[in-house]
């Protein structure tokens, strides 16, 4: 069983490949003449499936493992991925838009709040494994050690 400082540990190394993925998209696109939200929009769906084997591998070892969980973990993870969506893009028109800052504070911003949501949500929602109940041989959600 993994403790809770060991997956912070696992889900920080697994955020910070995906995260560096994400800012390198980002300013790549922005220098290929996207506009800092078009950029931020299209990076952050671009580097999805790379967090998706991230996270599955590194902080959540095992829950990728079999095809029939894949389904159930994508669509949840596609989902909650909405809310990253959000703050990416949000954060991203806020900076450039409002504040008129440069698109870098924006990736910081999504490096801030991001990974703090994300978190949350894998290990409540994305990535719950079934356990067996020791009473009735049934398998019940739970969330991961």
């Amino acid at each position: 069983m993994m403790g809770f400082g060991e997956r912070v540990l696992r889900y920080m190394v697994a955020g910070l490949g995906t995260s560096f993925c994400y800012t390198l998209a980002v300013v790549a696109f922005v220098h290929t003449s996207f506009s800092a939200v078009a950029a931020a929009m299209l990076s952050f769906v671009l580097v999805q499936p790379i967090g998706l084997a991230l996270h599955g591998t590194i902080t959540y070892p095992g829950s990728l493992r079999t095809s029939a969980h894949l389904p159930r973990i994508g669509a949840r993870f596609v989902l909650t991925n909405a809310v990253g969506f959000g703050i990416a893009s949000g954060g991203m028109a806020l900076t450039t838009s409002v504040w008129h800052a440069s698109y870098l504070l924006g990736i910081a911003l999504t490096w801030l709040l991001i990974p703090m949501a994300n978190f949350l949500i894998y290990l409540i929602w994305v990535f719950r494994q079934p356990v067996p109940d020791a009473v009735h041989g049934a398998a019940s959600p739970s969330r991961p050690s």
